[in-house]
């Protein structure tokens, strides 16, 4: 019995292929906050000039890509951050269009 189930695993998983080319397409550094429609809700005018909200003052110390990869054959928008020295932190993703 324990060469039957051997055997059949061996079949099963012989027929098994990954992805065979890149995922990543490309990945931008995002210098300008100002080009994204989400800029408005980040940024508030203190004395005529915009400063980051409260809330959003860590991304002076990140730095944002913009990437496009490959999921089942799609095309994925996202973004990807780094600390800028260069530790990495959690994975983020936004999944846009």
């Amino acid at each position: 019995m324990k060469y039957i189930k051997l055997i059949l695993k061996t079949l099963l998983f012989s027929n098994c292929q990954g992805q065979s080319n890149e995922l990543l397409i490309s990945k931008r550094l995002i210098s300008d906050w100002s080009k994204y429609p989400i800029y408005p809700r980040l940024v508030e005018d203190e004395n005529g000039e915009k400063e980051w909200k409260k809330a959003y003052k860590y991304l002076d110390s990140i730095d944002v890509y913009g990437i496009t990869y490959l999921s089942d054959g799609l095309k994925i928008n996202g973004f990807d951050k780094y600390l800028k020295n260069n530790d990495t932190l959690p994975n983020m993703e936004y999944h846009g269009r």
